[in-house]
């Protein structure tokens, strides 16, 4: 799977979750599969997890931009 490379901090570079972790929990909930299928099936949700992340990331920046707008709007005209 290819890795999407950018300059923000590597949260999910560090997999904390192990593939045979994976194999229990999805055998636990009757779901049967093979080493790669389950290394398949993390590397999706680590992708998941990172692309809610970051626009999460984008989002919060947004936000701050946008009070940064509003707040040196109303500076400039009480001055």
């Amino acid at each position: 799977m290819e890795q999407i490379s950018n300059n923000k901090p590597q949260f999910f570079s560090e997999r904390k979750v192990s593939i045979a972790q994976v194999m229990e929990v999805l055998k636990k909930n009757g779901i049967e599969t093979t080493e790669e299928q389950t290394k398949d099936i993390l590397d999706f949700l680590y992708l998941l997890a990172k692309t809610h992340y970051d626009q999460s990331a984008q989002h919060t920046n947004y936000d701050k931009q946008q009070q940064g707008d509003f707040e040196h709007s109303i500076t400039a005209s009480i001055a």
